[in-house]
């Protein structure tokens, strides 16, 4: 994959760097990145529902080829 897949090529998108790491984590489907980069009391909400952050990530980002493409 190269940095045009990834669409992080650009320092300014996003400027926060973890934030700019966890996209690039997705997008590689690097599970140990991803999961090092959350903290031991991270809280993942989704649909209104808070969520176990590893299995969430597993089923819903990583076993689906989940992809960020920041635009702005």
């Amino acid at each position: 994959m190269t940095d045009a897949d990834i669409r992080l090529d650009r320092p300014s998108r996003p400027s926060n760097p973890v934030v700019r790491a966890f996209f690039q984590a997705v997008n590689t489907g690097d599970r140990t990145a991803l999961l090092a980069l959350l903290t031991s009391d991270a809280v993942l909400v989704s649909d209104g529902e808070e969520r176990e952050a590893e299995p969430w990530l597993d089923r819903e980002v990583l076993e689906v080829g989940g992809h960020v493409e920041v635009v702005e």
